[in-house]
């Protein structure tokens, strides 16, 4: 009888620590997720791609246009996308995001070359063909499949945006938990 008593005790004490394992699993997934795409994020937000974008929508001087492209937006791009190859990453769902997340950016930085090479081969009119988002909306489908993604792994981890402000007041969404 001591015997079954011990080995039942032995036996919830590894289903026990079998469970909690798994919750630790998580907490050190949740902050990978965070710590992966707060990074990202900040090479984003210290870039002025933001305002170049911006900028690009409203100039209509396509010397202007070109430039913006050339100077912020293609450096930008790669710069993410160096990040996101070389981001050594643990967890597999994490690392799968990331494929995602590679796959849009290159995409986005191809297409933004070729605008670069077409506006400085003087076609211009062929721009529109290739910003046209409504008829090329493969851009936005793999965006929509990262966020898609990103959004189950928050829910997955109890992961939440949480808004930030830098030194200068510009508030800023990065990804945070209740610790």
């Amino acid at each position: 009888m001591f015997r079954l008593k011990k080995s039942i005790y032995i036996g919830i004490g590894f289903l026990v620590a079998f469970s909690l394992s798994g919750c630790f699993n998580y907490d050190k997934e949740a902050e990978e997720l965070i710590e992966y795409y707060n990074e990202w994020l900040m090479i984003r937000i210290e870039e002025p791609e933001k305002e170049a974008f911006t900028d690009l929508a409203w100039e209509r001087n396509e010397g202007k246009q070109e430039q913006i492209i050339n100077e912020a937006v293609l450096p930008v791009l790669q710069e993410s996308i160096e990040y996101l190859e070389n981001v050594e990453l643990k967890h597999k769902k994490i690392q799968q995001l990331n494929a995602l997340h590679i796959e849009a950016e290159q995409y986005a930085l191809e297409m933004f070359q070729e605008v670069s090479d077409i506006m400085s081969e003087g076609r211009k009119a062929e721009v529109d063909n290739v910003l046209n988002f409504e008829e090329n909306d493969e851009l936005d489908i793999m965006i929509e499949n990262f966020n898609e993604n990103l959004e189950e792994l928050m829910d997955k981890y109890n992961v939440y945006w949480i808004i930030e402000y830098d030194e200068y007041g510009n508030e800023r969404e990065l990804l945070g938990r209740d610790r």
